[in-house]
């Protein structure tokens, strides 16, 4: 298949290595300095805790080419997804899937229709690391896999098709989710709380209590009652119990435990967290408004908004 990638990070660079070695044609567009790093050494992925580092070779380019693409994956922070969605519904291809945090879904997707776009995908890799100039390392706590899917429409078949295709044989699994709206709402409710734990404790999980790691639970709990008092539809179905008192909430407890105490806690969250202040305070703030004005009990919630700086000092902090 022919795919078009817009962004080259942690998330991307893993995105691309899987594409290219499933035999697919790659075209990554990139711009200043990442582009000269990727026409200079490649596109190099290192997996955490192994010693190989993978070099690749995708066609690199600056603008988007005037020819036909089965995929444009659009794998960037969500305040520059916006910048390209009229570039992207402008673009030769089948289809257009936007990856990561995503709150602003049914109005992204609209930009990119009214730019002349068909088909819009949103997806989520879960995958942390860090980027250094000359190889990215990336970490995945399972095998690698997209949850996939539209915003409770049918998706035609020629596009299932074509990320089938895309993935067959692939050491990636595509997870298709039914309500992405839904899902991603559903994530913020637990990664707003993890971020406010992250800057509370400047960015090292490791200085967290086991209070603290309370507390998020709690007010990830709270949460998704807020999120289920809108309306909105728990995603993945059943999700909302690792946060209530009982077996799973014990079982997710131990792993972010282990999380908190170890390198996977920088990888998977703050590294991210640090680099991404714009991103977190944009979730944030329209997680605070589901929740607060849900008039569901938010007690534990509040106690984590008040806890962390305020989004004027963690851009003074890390914007640098």
């Amino acid at each position: 298949m022919k795919i078009l990638v817009c962004g080259s990070g942690v998330i991307g660079s893993l995105l691309i290595h899987t594409l290219l070695q499933n035999n697919n044609e790659v075209t990554v567009l990139a711009r200043g300095k990442r582009r000269e790093e990727l026409e200079k050494y490649g596109l190099r992925t290192k997996f955490h805790g192994k010693k190989v580092v993978n070099t690749d070779s995708p066609r690199v380019v600056g603008e988007i080419p005037a020819e036909h693409f089965d995929l444009a994956f659009s794998v960037m922070q969500h305040e520059q997804q916006w910048k390209l969605l009229k570039t992207l519904g402008a673009a030769d291809c089948s289809a257009v899937v936007l990856v990561g945090n995503n709150l602003s879904a049914p109005e992204m997707k609209q930009q990119i229709i009214e730019a002349g776009g068909k088909n819009v995908l949103f997806g989520f890799q879960g995958t942390g690391g860090n980027r250094y100039e000359d190889y990215t390392e990336v970490l995945s706590l399972h095998a690698p896999s997209m949850v996939l899917g539209g915003l409770g429409e049918n998706i035609p078949g020629e596009i299932t098709s074509i990320v089938e295709s895309t993935f067959a044989g692939a050491d990636y699994e595509i997870k298709w989710m039914d309500d992405m709206d839904a899902w991603y709402k559903c994530h913020a409710a637990f990664i707003v709380p993890v971020a406010r734990l992250c800057y509370t404790v400047g960015c090292d999980l490791r200085k967290s209590t086991g209070k603290q790691r309370k507390m998020l639970f709690d007010a990830t709990s709270n949460a998704f009652e807020a999120l289920k008092k809108s309306g909105c539809a728990v995603r993945p179905e059943g999700e909302d119990a690792y946060y209530r008192p009982g077996a799973k909430r014990v079982l997710m407890s131990a792993m972010m435990n282990i999380m908190c105490h170890t390198k996977l806690g920088d990888m998977a969250a703050s590294d991210h967290c640090r680099h991404a202040v714009s991103e977190m305070e944009g979730l944030a703030v329209k997680m605070d408004e589901i929740v607060f004005n849900s008039d569901v009990e938010c007690s534990a919630y509040k106690s984590m908004q008040d806890s962390a700086p305020t989004w004027e000092e963690l851009h003074r902090i890390y914007d640098k």
